[in-house]
Formats: structure tokens, sequence, C-alpha cells
């Protein structure tokens, strides 16, 4: 919770924080949002399952293990 007058610099924060992320990462999260209104639970995990075995091969989870490991920010490109 914050006060009306905090509310546009937390929301962008917010933002900003989001936009940091892998870029398939975060498309794939918002379409696994949208798509778990409308499918049952069970249904819902496989697809969130398959999404993340393609997820993981993507050179974007590489490059973000590899900034862990060297303590760096990664470089995302969508990839």
């Amino acid at each position: 919770m914050v006060s009306d007058t905090e509310l546009p610099g937390k929301a962008r924060a917010i933002a900003a924080e989001i936009a940091a992320n892998a870029p398939l990462a975060v498309q794939s999260s918002k379409r696994m949002m949208r798509m778990s209104a409308n499918e049952t639970f069970d249904t819902h995990v496989q697809h969130v399952f398959l999404q993340h075995q393609t997820l993981r091969k993507s050179a974007d989870a590489r490059e973000g293990m590899l900034s862990f490991l060297e303590k760096r920010k990664p470089n995302f490109e969508g990839r």
C-alpha cells in the first residue's frame, strides 16, 4: 500500500523491475496468466510445464544463469 502521491513512482519502479527481466519470460508469464482464466488447473499446469521447457532452452535463460554466476546484470536479448 502506498499513498496517492507515491503511486506513480511506485508503479514506475515496478514496471522497471518487470522490464529488466528476460522478455521471453515476461511474455510467457503474461500469456500463462491470461490462459489460466479459461482452463482447468491440470491443463494449466501442463501448459506451464511445456512453456518452461521451451524457455529453459533459450539464449536468455543461458544468459541469466551465466550473469548470476558472474555476479553481473544480465543482458537479455529476447532470444
